[in-house]
């Protein structure tokens, strides 16, 4: 029979901060598949009013985790914001990167899609490091053991001749 391991809330806070960095990178890369495909089969006309209602959209789901963030307090739900307003602004670009450097929108989608895909597993990766680091940090207990206290001050006191010679 196998005993069950004790569990650990430093590690399954790591294991939560690395569900929702999955749900947000599934949901950024099915954004770009979306792009992708909606490209390929939509008149040039309809892609782009699809592409302005959309950009505003996900602008609005940006400021919407930052408000969250701010109320929370959360530095992790501002960098998810950060992402969204990222894909934001590449969904904005969109458009004028076709007509301006005269690159494909599939390339550029699937050029972005890479990008944030490598993102989102370099971040995955720092963020179980992260835990790792913070749960073998509280396993030692050397911190407890070699405990700095501030050195105590002896209090200066003149002494008279007299007395030197008494206490030696």
């Amino acid at each position: 029979m196998k005993e069950k391991k004790e569990k650990n809330p430093i590690m399954s806070e790591t294991k939560k901060q690395i569900l929702i960095n999955g749900i947000f990178a599934v949901l950024i890369i099915l954004s770009f598949i979306g792009i992708f495909v909606a490209y390929n089969f939509l008149k040039e006309g309809m892609f782009t009013r699809i592409w302005q209602y959309l950009t505003m959209i996900i602008l609005g789901i940006s400021i919407a985790i930052f408000e969250i963030a701010y109320k929370k307090d959360s530095g992790i739900l501002a960098i998810n914001g950060i992402e969204v307003l990222l894909l934001s602004c590449y969904i904005l670009t969109l458009e004028y990167i076709k007509i301006r450097f005269g690159i494909d929108v599939k390339i550029y989608t699937i050029i972005a899609g890479i990008i944030f895909l490598v993102y989102f597993l370099f971040k995955t990766i720092l963020i179980y490091t992260s835990g790792r680091k913070k749960l073998l940090k509280s396993l030692s207990d050397i911190a407890d053991i070699v405990k700095e206290d501030a050195p105590k001050k002896k209090a200066a006191t003149k002494r008279k001749k007299g007395e030197d010679e008494k206490n030696d």
